[in-house]
């Protein structure tokens, strides 16, 4: 699955009325990297993307493609005249991952 976050980044920028240099401030990269994640040139460092999230107020699942927290994420799927009930959830995935990286900055900073 490729991952075009450009589109959801515009989008964001757009609605806040925000520029590509306030988001880099924000940030703290430069106005061309931002350029790149909206030109589906390049894609944030997973601590760029997550401090994206939080400056945004979206969630990973946004960014991704994914159903965002508090929508239905089962989908019914027909298999040989059944339904079989297929749940879906990337967002505990991502929430484990911020959660390591969460740990691992608290034992960088004791160092």
């Amino acid at each position: 699955m490729t991952v075009k976050i450009g589109e959801k980044i515009k989008k964001v920028l757009f609605n806040a009325g925000l520029s590509q240099t306030d988001l880099a401030k924000c940030l703290g990269v430069t106005p061309q990297q931002v350029s790149h994640w909206i030109n589906d040139k390049g894609f944030p460092s997973l601590d760029k993307f997550i401090s994206l999230t939080e400056v945004t107020g979206k969630d990973a699942n946004f960014f991704l493609g994914f159903p965002s927290r508090g929508e239905n994420t089962n989908q019914v799927v027909g298999n040989n005249n059944q339904n079989i009930q297929q749940t879906i959830n990337p967002s505990l995935e991502l929430l484990e991952i911020r959660k390591d990286i969460a740990a691992i900055k608290k034992i960088l900073e004791r160092n």
